[in-house]
């Protein structure tokens, strides 16, 4: 049973729940859009509290298929105050996949300005403040956190409303 990872950063806590039967048989683009047209106010600020960022990994993700390793990365967007998706490549979205995991959906805000650094892995789920990589680099950022982690770890690097989020997942 896949699972929906839910960051409130409001409260800075990690909570998982099942996949629910609305979202079934969606991935990637499909999730990512379904979500935000479920959860988020259509006239909320797209850069406020009631906003959500979501990243979820294409239905074929961690499998052998060519091009499964992509997340689609939604949320409302700033500029048209429509629904909004990116996507990228690397190790992220495998690995996400091999968790079980259809979705990590940010939510809220935090009270203060801080950097913080998801971790996501087999067994744990746990968001931690990242003070050390404040003004690091992309190659920097990378190489403190495989030096902290190992090598066999997925990044993904986001600024969400002036806060950046380091997501960490295991590899498998």
């Amino acid at each position: 049973m896949f699972k929906i990872l839910r960051v409130n950063m409001a409260d800075l806590s990690v909570k998982s729940e099942d996949l629910p039967a609305a979202y079934q048989g969606l991935g990637g683009r499909g999730l990512t859009s379904a979500i935000v047209s479920q959860e988020v106010e259509p006239t909320c600020s797209p850069i406020g509290a009631n906003n959500k960022l979501i990243f979820a990994p294409g239905l074929l993700g961690g499998t052998n298929c060519a091009n499964s390793g992509r997340i689609s990365v939604g949320a409302k967007s700033p500029l048209t105050g429509g629904i909004k998706e990116t996507n990228s490549g690397g190790q992220a979205g495998g690995y996400l996949s091999r968790l079980g995991i259809a979705a990590v959906v940010i939510e809220g805000m935090p009270a203060e300005e801080k950097l913080y650094k998801l971790f996501i892995g087999k067994d744990k789920c746990e968001l931690s403040p990242a003070d050390d990589l404040k003004g690091l680099g992309n190659y920097a950022t990378v190489d403190k956190l495989k030096g902290e982690f190992g090598e066999k770890v997925g990044l993904f690097r986001t600024n969400y409303v002036s806060l950046r989020i380091f997501w960490l997942g295991e590899g498998l």
